[in-house]
């Protein structure tokens, strides 16, 4: 062996050693990169079980609450409904306690017939009419009281149950959407004749529907039918225009009413005490002794309701 090749086999094994000490140094690091990634990853994995841990009680704590919230949702809707339904119980009550009156001596006085007065057929003192146990919602017997209101006066009502007097349109809605109600219209003219209209199925609808007229029923009477018309209407007043009409009826005409196009009657126009009418703006019955005279303004009102009896 020659010395040159006694030195190549020298630096071989040299190059050899170190090759090594570099693979066993790279062996040893990636063997310490493993077991660091094994430690972060287990302590990764703890973190995981922990939050897991955690998120799982917040699902439970969060659950409950949802529990408790839907408990006392339930509980606030059913105090709700205890409150409505006493709230609505305390509203008929106070229909009942303090808007029903009954016929009082002047009513008597001014549209009952003795038994010698001959019965006419405009005449609302029909023996089988028992006015006494009517809700009276409606009467126009002056001048004192005007009816030329607005939406919120109409809606809560406004005047005396004993003399001008009108009950508010969601009284009428809340009585005739419990029960079935008739109507019952009397009317008197400057001369002193008389009339009535009956109706078997009286509702109105909520405010949201404007109190629309929803449900009249048959009629039987003999002022003729001037309500008919208007069925299916909502209520007008001069600062609601419900009508069809491309003008305000209650604004020209006067007083609140289920109007049309304007339509057959209004009964809250402007009283005059001398029973005519020039303008379409009084107390109208337009089948009034079926002679659809708008000249005609009544000097007297009456409207009242009772539940239908069977």
């Amino acid at each position: 062996m020659t010395i040159f090749n006694f030195c190549n086999f020298q630096l071989l094994d040299a190059c050899i050693s170190s090759c090594n000490n570099y693979c066993y140094s790279i062996d040893e690091m990636k063997d310490n990169q493993i077991k660091q990634l094994r430690k972060e990853q287990k302590i990764l994995s703890e973190r995981i079980d922990q939050l897991t841990s955690t998120n799982t009680e917040k699902d439970v704590k969060t659950q409950g609450r949802t529990d408790e919230m839907e408990t006392v949702t339930e509980n606030i809707s059913a105090q709700s409904e205890e409150e409505d339904t006493e709230m609505e119980s305390l509203k008929f009550k106070l229909v009942d306690d303090q808007l029903k009156e009954p016929i009082d001596d002047d009513d008597q006085q001014e549209l009952a017939h003795s038994e010698s007065t001959e019965y006419n057929e405009y005449s609302t003192e029909t023996p089988e009419i028992d006015t006494s146990d009517w809700i009276v919602v409606q009467r126009r017997i002056d001048n004192t009281v005007d009816f030329q209101r607005n939406w919120k006066d109409y809606k809560r009502g406004f005047g005396n149950p004993n003399g001008n007097y009108f009950i508010g349109l969601e009284n009428l809605y809340l009585l005739t959407k419990a029960k079935r109600y008739e109507l019952l219209i009397e009317l008197r003219d400057v001369n002193g004749a008389t009339g009535y209209a009956r109706y078997d199925n009286f509702a109105v609808g909520s405010e949201i529907e404007d109190y629309t007229l929803n449900s009249l029923g048959a009629y039987s009477g003999t002022a003729g039918d001037s309500l008919s018309a208007h069925l299916n209407m909502k209520f007008s007043t001069i600062d609601r225009d419900n009508d069809i009409w491309e003008r305000s009826c209650s604004s020209i005409y006067n007083g609140g009413w289920w109007f049309s196009n304007c339509g057959h009657s209004s009964l809250n126009g402007i009283f005059n005490s001398g029973g005519g009418d020039k303008g379409l703006i009084g107390i109208l019955w337009g089948s009034w002794k079926r002679s659809w005279d708008w000249n005609i303004s009544l000097i007297y009102s009456k409207m009242m309701i009772r539940p239908k009896m069977s």
